[in-house]
């Protein structure tokens, strides 16, 4: 019985880690900020968390932000494109995502570039 017990506490103990480690168990949570600081209208951004979801969004008049959640259940990052009314497209890829850390990223639209302003992260 004894045997039996501690075979199946093993593959609980087991299955647990497995769960955790694929980011079942908490997912990561990214919040983007994206800021327009161009005199120019962006039409469409689209933000992606590689491999696992993007949010596609437009316009976005100058002076004006936006801001987007997202989950992620294993290592990711994202990746930010840009394209403005006279059709200039930017792009970058930054950050960090995974399960069990909420990040924080505020994101600021230039004519030189995409630039990330700020950026923090809690360990959930």
């Amino acid at each position: 019985m004894k045997s039996v017990l501690f075979t199946l506490l093993i593959l609980f103990l087991f299955a647990f880690a497995y769960l955790a480690y694929d980011g079942y168990l908490e997912d990561g949570r990214g919040v983007v900020q994206i800021g327009n600081t161009t005199e120019e209208l962006i039409v469409s951004i689209n933000v992606e968390v590689v491999g696992i979801s993007s949010i596609k969004v437009g316009p976005l008049a100058p002076a004006s932000e936006i801001t987007m959640e997202f989950t992620a259940g294993r290592d990711s990052h994202y990746l930010v494109e840009v394209e403005f009314l006279s059709g200039k497209k930017l792009s970058t890829e930054f950050g960090y995502v995974t399960a069990g850390i909420v990040c924080w990223d505020t994101i600021a639209v230039s004519e030189q570039g995409i630039e990330v302003v700020e950026s923090s992260s809690l360990v959930l």
